[in-house]
């Protein structure tokens, strides 16, 4: 697959919209007197929709050629695993030891609850993982579980199959009545969001022509704009369950669509700083709430107060978080991977030999 750029680019936002909300909540925590940022920030958490519609975006293109295909499913399964696992232990297990030491900082809004192995293995769970931004890691597990089900069919009914995925995600939600931890995450409406960036790969990849700009712009226009009029129309901190589909799926929908469109028929890229923020947004992602919390948690006991010293205070954590992003892509993300691809045919040649021994799934459909 060849690289897309300003899918890249669009991570760059997420990853922004999301380090802007989790700025807001540190200076809530931390910061007394003078408030700078506003109530608005809230609306970051829509960067966590945008990364879902991005990944299935991803995840549709990167599985083209793999149904059926021995090979392509168990490179699929050991990228995956290698992508989200690794590096989301790295960072979880100094956690685990500040929670031995001091439970108390380790997600006190829980009462300092933590189920420590679903934690590790990112599967649902009925409190947040050991480490916050994990909740969302969950939905991507899951994701990629279906995905490589569905691998197993004949490529050509992947689209069909996503609109019954969808089904069943909209009619289980509907029917959930106190669902346990596993059903609210299988119904979550957010699944959608992956379901729905698969459909815009295979259907742009199907030679969709869209205006890139004008898409991309009504996404972003839809976005903020509904964002805003929801949040100070109705007071509410942010939306859940349909209402967040509405006002940050379908915008970011718009935006991922838009974005490819501009690059595949008119070569127009988004700015290249996005684009690098993108390639660092995993370890962006991972890292920004601990070096955030970390450096709000020590100007909380400096005892300086005052809307400039908050101000340049709340810009230096920013840039900071920032910073210990790129440099962990750059020095911990990128060798670990490097790692894994250096062993990905050794590996997928055992899963292969072990898991479809005899058992070929493309071997009733090669003449087809």
């Amino acid at each position: 697959m060849s690289r897309i750029e300003n899918v890249q680019a669009v991570r760059g936002m997420a990853i922004l919209l999301v380090l802007s909300y989790h700025l807001f909540g540190v200076e809530l925590k931390y910061f007394s007197g003078w408030r700078v940022l506003p109530d608005y920030l809230y609306g970051g958490v829509a960067g966590v929709d945008l990364f879902f519609v991005v990944s299935g975006f991803i995840m549709a293109t990167v599985t083209r050629g793999c149904f059926r295909r021995p090979e392509g499913i168990a490179s699929f399964v050991y990228s995956r695993f290698t992508r989200i696992y690794p590096l989301y232990w790295l960072y979880s297990l100094p956690l685990l030891g500040l929670f031995f030491v001091r439970p108390d900082l380790v997600n006190p809004s829980q009462g300092s609850q933590v189920d420590i192995v679903a934690s590790f293995l990112l599967v649902p769970q009925q409190r947040l993982p050991l480490l916050i931004v994990g909740w969302t890691l969950i939905h991507e597990v899951y994701f990629y579980a279906v995905v490589t089900v569905l691998l197993f069919a004949p490529e050509r009914y992947f689209a069909g199959l996503l609109l019954v995925w969808a089904a069943l995600v909209v009619g289980g939600h509907q029917l959930a009545v106190n669902p346990s931890a596993f059903v609210a995450y299988v119904t979550n409406p957010m699944t959608l969001e992956f379901i729905a960036g698969c459909l815009v790969a295979i259907v742009i990849g199907n030679g969709l022509g869209l205006s890139g700009r004008a898409v991309l712009a009504s996404g972003a226009v839809l976005l903020f704009g509904g964002w805003a009029a929801y949040h100070y129309g109705s007071h509410q901190i942010f939306p859940w369950g349909w209402r967040r589909i509405a006002l940050f799926g379908v915008p970011g929908v718009l935006i991922v669509s838009g974005a490819v469109a501009m690059e595949q028929s008119a070569a127009q890229l988004l700015p290249r700083a996005l684009r690098s923020l993108g390639d660092a947004s995993y370890s962006l992602y991972l890292s920004h709430v601990l070096v955030t919390s970390a450096l709000g948690l020590a100007w909380s006991r400096s005892g300086v107060q005052g809307r400039l010293y908050n101000s340049l205070a709340l810009l230096v954590i920013c840039c900071a978080g920032i910073a210990a992003g790129v440099v962990s892509h750059r020095f911990l993300e990128g060798p670990v991977n490097e790692f894994f691809r250096a062993h990905r045919a050794w590996v997928v040649n055992r899963i292969v030999r072990f898991a479809f021994a005899g058992n070929d799934p493309s071997a009733g459909s090669r003449s087809s």
